[in-house]
């Protein structure tokens, strides 16, 4: 059997949403259990849901959920999310696979959502962006990786509960120290094609720079709790953080220093070339939104990436 977990602030209509995908699955035995912050008209979803409310931070709620659970696999999708019909089918099937400890795919952008959530979409789905971290918002190959997103992972109890379940104490980024977690147990993680949801964007540019700056913020509050041994194998975590602000200040020390002109701002120039050419590849009618998507992407992400490092 699998528990659904969706966590929640109330019963919106994104929701709502989410639970009736969740009740048409090709899957002959789950349950769907919601926690909202408070108590709410329920859905019943043909007798599939419960709802156990709980006005606490998004990792606590999923927590609880596992807590409540009857199935032997908890499966994590976000309340503004909803999965293909044969998610729990492919997930569970690669889940109990020899060594692999959580399963994960791509999380799509809705065919309905508006153009600015498209467009944030495409932003999260580009290599120039996000870099190797682009492809868990793409159909990719089969791979291991080094964490799944809890908008869509399935992992099972048993493994849940050993690797300590999600943090408590972030917005964010809760996720990332399950993976961790289940990693040291000597467990894989999979990111695999047939695996996937689809996930409603913040539309660009405020909410959108809000959210990526959340998830650098976060990201280096989980970071800064791991010994120097564990940091060894995320390294890739600090390659942007540390290359935008020794980009600016590069950049800064040319304009009092006229021998490091000529280098410094040809490599400023290959930067924003590469990005212009990145966003009219994307989508060439929306190239200029999404130029300035990609760097406000790399901005917001570093800034909030630093400002996390004072976070308790």
């Amino acid at each position: 059997m699998v528990s659904i977990i969706i966590p929640t602030h109330t019963a919106d209509e994104a929701t709502r949403n989410c639970v009736a995908a969740c009740a048409r699955l090709d899957y002959p035995g789950y349950e769907i259990i919601v926690v909202p912050d408070e108590a709410v008209t329920e859905i019943n979803a043909g007798g599939r849901t419960r709802w156990f409310p709980a006005a606490v931070l998004p990792g606590e709620k999923k927590n609880r959920g596992v807590m409540a659970a009857r199935g032997e696999v908890c499966a994590f999708i976000d309340s503004d999310a909803y999965p293909s019909s044969d998610w729990l089918k492919n997930g569970v099937r690669h889940l109990f696979c020899e060594g692999v400890g959580a399963v994960g795919g791509p999380n799509l952008t809705p065919p309905e959502d508006s153009v600015e959530q498209q467009l944030s979409g495409v932003i999260l789905s580009s290599v120039m962006a996000l870099g190797k971290f682009a492809k868990r918002y793409r159909k990719t190959a089969w791979h291991y990786v080094l964490e799944i997103p809890s908008c869509n992972l399935l992992v099972r109890k048993e493994t849940f509960l050993r690797a300590g379940g999600f943090v408590r104490n972030l917005l964010t980024a809760e996720d990332a120290s399950l993976s961790f977690q289940i990693a040291n147990l000597g467990l894989k993680l999979v990111f695999s094609p047939d695996v996937v949801v689809y996930h409603h964007r913040r539309p660009i540019f405020k909410r959108y720079f809000q959210q990526i700056f959340r998830y650098g913020r976060d990201k280096r509050a989980l970071l800064k709790t791991l010994s120097l041994p564990e940091l060894f194998g995320k390294l890739c975590y600090f390659s942007l953080p540390l290359g935008v602000p020794c980009g600016l200040l590069l950049l800064i020390l040319a304009l009092v220093l006229k021998p490091l002109r000529p280098v410094v701002f040809s490599g400023a120039a290959v930067y924003l070339m590469a990005v212009w050419a990145e966003a009219i590849f994307l989508k060439s009618r929306y190239c200029h939104l999404l130029f300035w998507g990609i760097v406000g992407t790399h901005l917001s992400y570093c800034y909030g990436f630093w400002c996390g490092h004072g976070k308790k």
